[in-house]
């Protein structure tokens, strides 16, 4: 076998690597490195190189990734070796990157080095704001904060989101992995594929790459439309009780923190109600609500043809004063708890599960062949206490497809509205 130093060209082969590996182990690096097995083909010095590399990453962040627990072994286009806190990777285009915490269990997940996102080009660090962490990789990023989880973000997705100032720009943090229209046959790839942000959506589709656009139910029209529902709840209560016109946005919490997909927000809403008592005085009471708004469908392996709005229940608070006021808290707190717990699916729309309630079905327009498509992306609750129907934007030679796609949606939500008498 050649010298170390006749080596620069020397390549593995299937017969040589493990006996070199075991030189190289024994003679050169005194247990700094293992390599257990080496891509088919390599130079030894770049195996030295690589070694190194990783060695001096080791020291530079040794208080965080601690000692190591595995031997170096090959990686997407270049090599990876775990230690307790993190796995520190190497290439030749990208040096020598650590990996930790909850966006290396996310990058593992998705392959890692040998995944879509290719190698590390960073070592984990702190966003701008403050708030949050990233790593970049060859192909994307993954993007983590306590309360979202380890986002990945990639490809003409990314660039728009970049160009509009990263998790300082109107979009903020990424909220969901993204996603790609799946075909309905092997020959068929649709071009259509969407990142959810904290405040909308960037859909990419044969049309470009573009911010979504959003159909609204403003903050007032989604107050109205609880209480309408709320009153048909109450108003099934054999205890005589109503509600009174105004109703409240309280708060809007933010996202809370999953690893697949973050948890949207929630709006808390107070409404107030009393119990008509005869010639006694009414008793009033106050009911403070939580709710989380998000898009359900049956399962199926193919995107669906409809996704409908729901509500889902996550707090309940009833507070009332005058004539027996803890039997009238309880009947409408059962009243309306009643509503939402069924014990089992909405029978007339089985894709609602328990603990939610349908409020309108909105028609996805989807189309799984060729280049593909989707009018409706997903629902965002915003911090004003409004919702946004998502829909694609892009342009058309006679008008803008995105604004028709809108206008669609308009509808939609303009039909639920003038039903409830919220228009």
């Amino acid at each position: 076998m050649p010298s170390p130093t006749d080596t620069a060209t020397q390549e593995f082969t299937s017969s040589a690597a493990r006996a070199l590996i075991q030189r190289l182990h024994d003679t050169l690096f005194h247990d700094i490195v293992h390599v257990t097995p080496p891509p088919a083909s390599v130079a030894l010095a770049d195996v030295r190189a690589a070694a190194a590399a990783i060695e001096n990453k080791h020291v530079e962040k040794k208080a965080l990734v601690g000692t190591a627990i595995g031997d170096m072994v090959g990686a997407g286009d270049g090599w990876q070796r775990p230690f307790q806190g993190a796995d520190i990777y190497f290439g030749k285009a990208t040096g020598a990157h650590e990996v930790h915490g909850d966006i290396r269990a996310k990058y593992d997940k998705l392959g890692g080095a040998n995944g879509r996102l290719g190698l590390p080009t960073t070592d984990e660090n702190k966003t701008p704001d403050n708030v949050g962490a990233f790593n970049h990789f060859q192909g994307g990023s993954i993007y983590w904060t306590p309360s979202t989880g380890p986002m990945m973000v990639a490809g003409t997705i990314r660039d728009v989101w970049a160009a509009q100032g990263w998790e300082r720009g109107p979009l903020g943090y990424p909220v969901a992995d993204e996603h790609r229209l799946a075909g309905l046959f092997p020959t068929d790839h649709p071009k259509v594929a969407w990142s959810l942000f904290e405040n909308g959506a960037i859909v990419e589709n044969a049309e470009g790459t573009h911010p979504a656009l959003a159909a609204e139910i403003r903050p007032d029209q989604l107050r109205c439309l609880l209480r309408s529902f709320f009153d048909r709840k109450i108003h099934e209560s054999p205890d005589n009780v109503g509600l009174q016109a105004p109703v409240e946005t309280t708060a809007v919490s933010g996202y809370a923190y999953g690893f697949w997909g973050s948890l949207p927000r929630i709006a808390s809403f107070r409404l107030h109600g009393f119990r008509d008592n005869g010639g006694a005085t009414d008793t009033d009471f106050e009911l403070d609500v939580n709710l989380r708004f998000d898009l359900a469908w049956p399962e199926d392996v193919t995107e669906p043809t409809i996704k409908t709005l729901t509500a889902s229940l996550h707090g309940l608070t009833v507070t009332a004063n005058g004539v027996a006021p803890g039997t009238i808290a309880q009947g409408v707190l059962d009243g309306v708890r009643g509503g939402f717990f069924r014990g089992g699916p909405d029978p007339e729309h089985p894709e609602v599960p328990d603990g939610a309630v349908y409020i309108a079905t909105l028609p996805t327009g989807v189309n799984q062949h060729g280049d593909g498509n989707i009018d409706v992306i997903d629902v965002v609750l915003t911090t004003q206490g409004g919702l946004q129907i998502l829909v694609p934007a892009g342009p058309l030679l006679d008008g803008n497809l995105g604004t028709i796609r809108r206008v669609v949606a308009d509808s939609t939500i303009a039909s639920l509205l003038e039903a409830q008498g919220c228009g």
